[in-house]
């Protein structure tokens, strides 16, 4: 199965290298991002477009429908690369990973901003049997006590920071 498609090119842009580490995860696989991708079709357009006719539609639409597919697959790709080392060690030298998770809480803060102002301008290009709709932007006009916390102004647990949980063992 192959993820083809101009939403699917355009959600992988956002970010390859997890996307592509994702695909070949036993745990995701392509069938966990093509379940995305045909969720944020069904979403946008009211029914799973073709990917052969995803090509009739406005460039910034589905840019959009790529970002959002991207922010969707993030919270798997944070879970994927917390599995993974960070760091080896051997014959006295030590290599350091990028972090990874982090880089792609950034991402996800940033993709959420931007599909939130965007948003708008994307409602007038959707197909006119499409209902108007939110999806899954963050809406920062909601009252605080109905707002999710950031995850990542939670404490690291690894670190044993506050909030930190397990045990040190014996």
């Amino acid at each position: 199965m192959a993820l083809d498609g101009d939403i699917a090119r355009r959600a992988r842009a956002e970010l390859p290298l997890t996307w592509d580490m994702l695909a070949q995860a036993t745990e995701y696989g392509e069938a966990f991002l093509q379940d995305h991708i045909d969720d944020v079709k069904y979403a946008l357009f009211a029914t799973v477009v073709d990917t052969a006719e995803e090509s009739a539609y406005n460039r910034r639409l589905l840019r959009y429908a790529g970002k959002t597919v991207a922010l969707r697959v993030i919270p798997g790709g944070i879970d994927w690369w917390g599995d993974q080392p960070t760091a080896r060690t051997a014959n006295d030298e030590r290599e350091q990973y990028p972090d990874r998770q982090s880089a792609l809480f950034k991402l996800y803060a940033n993709l959420a901003k931007e599909l939130q102002e965007q948003w708008p301008s994307i409602d007038v290009l959707l197909p006119s049997t499409t209902p108007t709709r939110r999806i899954w932007a963050p809406d920062s006009d909601a009252p605080a006590a109905f707002q999710t916390p950031a995850p990542w102004l939670f404490p690291n647990q690894q670190a044993g920071g506050a909030g930190a949980t397990g045990t040190t063992g014996a």
